[in-house]
């Protein structure tokens, strides 16, 4: 079962995202380990010990999660400068040198996506990483790198992982990473010198592995997954063709629609009692013909530009350029206040700059409408008024930065029009917003 979720999962996934993007990483980078114990007494390893070494392949299924099989290596060695924070300075270990293997597999998180980084800089991220597998640690006094495996010099143990990675897009195939990562050892029997038995139970055998490297993208997309912001991940999108002149209202008029026990002149199935145009056939808002003034498809009740022909999946209003598009999802997603408050946050700014550009750049926007909404979590009134005030907030920026005021208008629409379930906290967050409304010439 589990098995056949995984596989309708990762389905999914690449069903929403295609071929769009990168999702293969190859990761390499080399750094430093401290080993914390255990360790015979008289032995003990320096605070860092160079070298550590990694070497792994990472596979995102989304912006969010991935997977990667690593390998990592570690060399311990003696304390070649004495434990000079301990109780007996300038102690110099016994002289020792072990190699440590390790083979694991971890699951990936992208937190930097998840806490909007892009907000600060498009090109820096975080991935968090977890996991387990197999690991041997060698005695280099008595053992052989990949020859008897299983002897004296060589203890075979389970490994569990825990990391952070901040990483720093150089290009949309390279980007660069620094790696600190706690290992924690399961039934190690040797300490690390390995001239002690020490099996216990639970996880004792620890290091901590520090690296810096870089991460080279593969595959045929333009831009790997690591770097695909919310807004950039593909919509579906219905498109919905209505017939809605009123010569073809009129002309299609049925020859016969027997009313329904209420009197129905123009036989439209909309008595007469309840129809604005009882004389006249049509189906539009309240049983008159839905007049289409610019021939788009888009009724006028329903049309937003009704006198300039546009696009069903834009309300009736001309289509957006791409970058236009980019940027009134940025505001809608990135434009954020304090709580119950119409103070705005200041990483909101960088944001409605963009929105400064765009008037700037198209005179052919007579105006635009700031509309701010709430979730449901308050009564209807508080809603109307806190989200009127946040509308005035963006709309004062904007005039802050120039924009004509005759070219801007704030409006506040509470909970009214919600675009996600009030029932969870993702949903209400997705409602509390600012969306852009454009009018034409």
């Amino acid at each position: 079962m589990r098995l056949i979720f995984v596989i309708v999962a990762f389905s999914l996934v690449n069903l929403c995202y295609g071929q769009s993007y990168k999702k293969w990483s190859l990761d390499a980078g080399i750094g430093l380990n401290n080993s914390i114990g255990p360790f015979a007494e008289g032995y003990s390893s320096n605070y860092l010990t160079f070298l550590h070494a990694n070497l792994g392949g990472r596979y995102m299924l989304s912006n969010r999660f991935g997977m990667k099989l690593d390998v990592g290596f570690d060399r311990i060695k003696n304390d070649e400068w004495g434990n000079i924070k301990g109780p007996q300075p300038n102690v110099i270990s016994e002289d020792f040198q072990t190699h440590y293997f390790r083979l694991t597999l971890q699951a990936v998180f992208d937190i930097g996506r998840m806490a909007r980084f892009e907000r600060l800089d498009e090109n820096f991220g975080m991935l968090l990483h977890f996991g387990f597998g197999f690991s041997s640690l060698k005695d280099q006094k008595r053992s052989v790198w990949f020859k008897d495996w299983h002897t004296q010099g060589s203890d075979e143990m389970m490994n569990y992982m825990f990391g952070l990675t901040p990483q720093y897009r150089i290009s949309d195939h390279w980007s660069l990473f620094f790696d600190a990562s706690l290992v924690a050892n399961a039934w190690q029997s040797k300490t690390f010198d390995f001239t002690e038995n020490n099996f216990k139970k639970g996880l004792h055998g620890r290091i901590i592995e520090f690296s810096l490297g870089a991460s080279y993208y593969l595959g045929s997309g333009k831009k790997h997954m690591d770097w695909v912001l919310d807004i950039e991940r593909p919509v579906e999108v219905v498109k919905v063709v209505e017939k809605n002149t009123m010569r073809d209202e009129v002309e299609n008029k049925p020859e016969t629609e027997e009313p329904e026990g209420l009197p129905d002149a123009d036989n439209d199935g909309i008595p007469d009692s309840e129809d604005n145009c009882p004389s006249v056939y049509g189906k539009g808002p309240e049983g008159c013909p839905s007049f289409d003034t610019d021939k788009d498809g888009v009724p006028d009740s329903k049309d937003e530009c009704p006198e300039t022909p546009g696009v069903i999946e834009n309300d009736g209003c001309p289509e957006l350029d791409l970058y236009v598009k980019k940027v009134f999802n940025e505001a809608m997603n990135y434009v954020d206040f304090e709580v119950n408050s119409d103070k705005m946050l200041e990483e909101s700014y960088p944001i409605l700059d963009k929105v400064v550009k765009v008037m700037n750049e198209y005179p052919e926007f007579q105006k635009l409408e700031i509309r701010a909404h709430t979730d449901d979590s308050k009564e209807s009134e508080p809603n109307r008024v806190l989200s009127e005030a946040r509308a005035k907030a963006v709309k004062d920026y904007l005039l802050s930065k120039g924009v004509e005021e005759g070219r801007l208008e704030s409006n506040g629409y509470g909970e009214k029009k919600p675009i996600a379930s009030n029932d969870n906290p993702a949903g209400r967050a997705q409602n509390e917003r600012i969306d852009f409304m454009v009018h034409y010439k």
